[in-house]
């Protein structure tokens, strides 16, 4: 099917980036200019949006992953891509890995949503689509209106404007907004999402290198008090939107949480940075470097993650749960940058790790060595500290059946 699309640079490495309910591929120009120094970037505009053909395929993120490979294919590209997507767009992306795990390299999710979290307790949450009903009934409305009448109700031409684009695709962009199937796309897609959010998906992303990237909750909270909620409820819902981005990293045993400090829900805007470093890291990134010595993922790991958020009730909630009558921890003994990153870094938790005393005296590569490359693993040490289920990550390196 017709489907618009630019692609900006050359190079091996291919760059797929997926846009969120009604967002415009111009959006991402910044972003692709400075990812298009490192290889090709491919952006495009859904069924049914900018001068994309309007298919009569229900909107399912199956049928959207579906349109993504027959694009990719009519562009010959048959490597496999570094996906990225944002809001929505993350739901697809993780859809498009599931389906065609030959075609990915790694996908990178930017405040995402996943099919296989249950989050109704009757709270109000972070989701941006939450009353999905009512936002559907609306945009059927605006699907009913002209383009004219639409520019002058949401007054596009003074609010919408991306200084960054020509004159020419200033225009395309304003046609874009006021497209009366733009909305009419909008409702399916919120109904898609919908049906999506009712999965039941549990199936993981295998071997994929998964990155999720998060808002400050600080900065979350602040944006849903200024749009009516009250303080506990923003706090609640930036907790559950934690969980929810950590459940879909906990996916894959190289899942990766990416904590945006000092950015709001805007993370294109207010990420921007950390984003084109994320992505076009993704070329070179050895996807072990999250694999402690004794096999635990240190980006999923709470002491690593109550460091990195700079969480103090968490740290004080960890620091109980590891103490003992012979060891006693505190909160600011709760800091650990993990044996995947600053490899030199010790703090009281770390200075009693015997795995990892071990093995920065027995391994030469300390970036992304584990103690299942050491050539007399395993031994006693593993036995008695290693759980089971990190036993079999190391197991799995051992046998070279992991990265």
């Amino acid at each position: 099917m017709g489907l618009e699309y630019r692609c900006f640079g050359e190079g091996n490495e291919i760059f797929v980036l997926e846009n969120g309910i009604g967002r415009s591929m111009y959006e991402w120009y910044p972003i692709a200019k400075e990812l298009a120094k490192s290889g090709k970037v491919v952006l495009y505009h859904r069924a049914g949006y900018g001068k994309s053909v309007c298919s009569e395929k229900k909107r399912t993120i199956g049928q959207i992953a579906e349109e993504l490979r027959e694009l990719l294919n009519q562009l010959e590209i048959h490597q496999p891509v570094i996906l990225a997507g944002y809001e929505f767009g993350g739901l697809c992306v993780q859809q498009f890995a599931r389906k065609y795990k030959e075609m990915v390299k790694s996908i990178i999710v930017m405040d995402s949503m996943t099919a296989s979290y249950d989050g109704s307790n009757g709270t109000k949450t972070v989701n941006p689509y939450q009353d999905k009903e009512s936002e559907a009934v609306q945009y059927r409305l605006y699907a009913e209106k002209t383009e004219e009448e639409l520019s002058r109700m949401l007054l596009i031409e003074s609010k919408n404007n991306l200084s960054y684009l020509d004159e020419e695709e200033q225009k395309e962009y304003r046609s874009f907004l006021t497209n009366p199937v733009r909305y009419e796309t909008m409702a399916r897609e919120i109904e898609a999402l919908k049906e999506a959010e009712e999965a039941s998906n549990t199936e993981s992303f295998s071997e994929l290198a998964v990155n999720v990237m998060v808002h400050d909750p600080e900065l979350g909270r602040k944006y849903l008090t200024e749009n009516g909620f009250s303080e506990e409820e923003a706090a609640q819902a930036e907790k559950e939107w934690f969980q929810i981005q950590l459940s879909i990293a906990s996916q894959s045993p190289y899942g990766r949480l990416i904590y945006a400090e000092n950015a709001g829900p805007d993370l294109r805007r207010d990420a921007f940075d950390l984003i084109v470093r994320t992505i076009s890291h993704e070329a070179t990134r050895n996807p072990r470097e999250a694999i402690s010595y004794c096999g635990i993922n240190c980006y999923l790991c709470p002491i690593f993650l109550a460091t990195v958020t700079a969480d103090r009730e968490q740290k004080e909630m960890l620091a109980k749960s590891y103490s003992t009558d012979s060891e006693i921890f505190t909160s600011e003994d709760i800091c650990c940058d993990g044996c995947g990153t600053r490899r030199s870094s010790y703090s009281k938790m770390c200075g009693s790790c015997q795995i990892k005393a071990c093995a920065i005296s027995k391994l030469s590569d300390l970036k992304n060595e584990t103690c299942a490359d050491c050539s007399q693993y395993p031994c006693s040490r593993i036995d008695t500290y290693v759980s089971k289920e990190n036993r079999h990550q190391l197991d799995c390196i051992a046998n070279k059946k992991m990265l």
